[in-house]
């Protein structure tokens, strides 16, 4: 299937950080509390940068930090599904990547005010 072919794809491409093998952390951004995404909101990160290192490595470690040192998981989304597709996403991430880069937008535009 296609989300097969997507979640294959993405955990290939190495973590997004470091390319190390790479795990799928499925984005929390827009997800209820203690919910997960759906597999087509996910980015490659390894088992240090997702759950085994420190706080501000990892991101379950603390994820405010974390998103400090490396970006929000909207902009690291951006970044991996453009490195893991280039201009050819299917339809559902070039969605999702619209919809990250309304927020980021956003949230620019109210830091100015």
């Amino acid at each position: 299937s296609q989300l097969s072919d997507h979640k294959r794809r993405v955990a290939e491409a190495g973590c997004e950080l470091c390319r190390s093998p790479a795990n799928l952390h499925h984005l929390r951004t827009g997800a209820g509390m203690g919910q997960k995404s759906d597999d087509w909101s996910v980015i490659p990160l390894c088992h240090y940068h997702h759950q085994s290192g420190p706080m501000g490595e990892a991101f379950h470690a603390g994820s405010r930090k974390w998103q400090v040192a490396h970006g929000t998981e909207a902009e690291i989304y951006v970044r991996a599904m453009k490195r893991v597709y280039g201009d050819d996403m299917p339809q559902r991430v070039a969605d999702i990547v619209k919809s990250c880069l309304r927020c980021y937008i956003h949230s620019k535009q109210e830091e100015v005010e």
